[in-house]
């Protein structure tokens, strides 16, 4: 893993994959966690993002929800 950490983000819609997607485009570990058709969508086609800079597609990495709503739990590691 990178030393930059790697994020996970929850719920992954217009707001949350568009950061995630500019973190992914400057070499961050992302995370994207959804589910059904929208799961399907990232995996196969990745992000668009359509920037002033141009367009972008990234691929971060997908997990995906399952028959239940997850419960999170925040954790801290100490710092090295």
């Amino acid at each position: 893993m990178s030393d930059k950490g790697r994020y996970v983000i929850i719920g992954a819609g217009a707001i949350g994959v568009t950061v995630g997607g500019r973190l992914v485009q400057h070499g961050v570990p992302v995370v994207a966690v959804a589910r059904g058709a929208h799961a399907d969508a990232i995996e196969s086609d990745g992000l668009l993002l359509r920037t002033p800079d141009g367009d972008h597609r990234v691929h971060p990495e997908v997990w995906r929800f399952v028959s239940r709503d997850p419960i999170c739990v925040p954790v801290a590691a100490p710092a090295d």
